[in-house]
Protein backbone atom coordinates (compact mmCIF):
# COMPACT_ATOMS: atom_id res chain seq x y z
CA UNK A 1 0.00 0.00 0.00
CA UNK A 2 2.73 2.64 1.08
CA UNK A 3 3.94 2.79 -3.38
CA UNK A 4 0.45 3.08 -4.16
CA UNK A 5 -0.19 5.58 -1.97
CA UNK A 6 3.47 7.55 -2.68
CA UNK A 7 1.99 7.71 -6.57
CA UNK A 8 -0.98 9.72 -5.93
CA UNK A 9 0.62 12.94 -7.00
CA UNK A 10 -0.41 11.55 -10.49
CA UNK A 11 -4.24 11.92 -9.65
CA UNK A 12 -4.39 14.68 -7.80
CA UNK A 13 -2.23 16.69 -10.93
CA UNK A 14 -4.99 15.18 -13.50
CA UNK A 15 -8.04 15.78 -11.45
CA UNK A 16 -6.61 19.59 -10.93
CA UNK A 17 -5.99 19.42 -14.99
CA UNK A 18 -9.97 18.66 -15.63
CA UNK A 19 -10.90 21.06 -13.34
CA UNK A 20 -8.86 23.78 -15.06
CA UNK A 21 -9.81 22.64 -18.69
CA UNK A 22 -13.43 22.72 -18.19
CA UNK A 23 -13.13 26.16 -16.14
CA UNK A 24 -11.51 27.20 -19.16
CA UNK A 25 -14.09 25.70 -21.85
CA UNK A 26 -17.54 26.14 -19.81
CA UNK A 27 -19.26 29.65 -18.97
CA UNK A 28 -19.24 30.50 -15.55
CA UNK A 29 -21.88 28.77 -13.29
CA UNK A 30 -21.86 25.47 -15.43
CA UNK A 31 -18.06 25.25 -14.49
CA UNK A 32 -18.78 26.03 -10.87
CA UNK A 33 -21.13 23.12 -11.22
CA UNK A 34 -18.61 20.62 -13.21
CA UNK A 35 -15.37 21.31 -12.73
CA UNK A 36 -16.15 19.60 -8.41
CA UNK A 37 -18.13 16.70 -9.97
CA UNK A 38 -15.36 16.32 -12.60
CA UNK A 39 -12.61 16.84 -10.48
CA UNK A 40 -13.89 14.44 -7.78
CA UNK A 41 -14.81 11.52 -9.97
CA UNK A 42 -11.56 11.90 -12.00
CA UNK A 43 -9.22 11.76 -8.48
CA UNK A 44 -10.97 8.45 -7.56
CA UNK A 45 -10.89 6.69 -10.82
CA UNK A 46 -7.09 7.66 -10.95
CA UNK A 47 -6.47 7.08 -7.75
CA UNK A 48 -8.09 3.80 -8.52
CA UNK A 49 -5.70 2.82 -11.41
CA UNK A 50 -2.81 3.82 -8.89
CA UNK A 51 -3.64 1.77 -6.54
CA UNK A 52 -4.29 -1.10 -8.73
CA UNK A 53 -1.02 -0.75 -10.36
CA UNK A 54 1.23 -0.43 -7.03
CA UNK A 55 -1.02 -3.98 -5.90
CA UNK A 56 0.41 -5.44 -9.39
CA UNK A 57 3.97 -4.27 -8.91
CA UNK A 58 4.10 -5.62 -5.25
CA UNK A 59 2.76 -8.79 -6.10
CA UNK A 60 5.20 -9.46 -9.16
CA UNK A 61 7.87 -8.33 -6.23
CA UNK A 62 6.28 -11.03 -3.67
CA UNK A 63 6.43 -8.12 -1.21
CA UNK A 64 3.84 -8.65 1.64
Amino acid sequence: MALGSSLSLFSIASAIAASWLLATLLPGTLSWLACPFAAATIYVVVLGAEMSLARRIEESRNIE
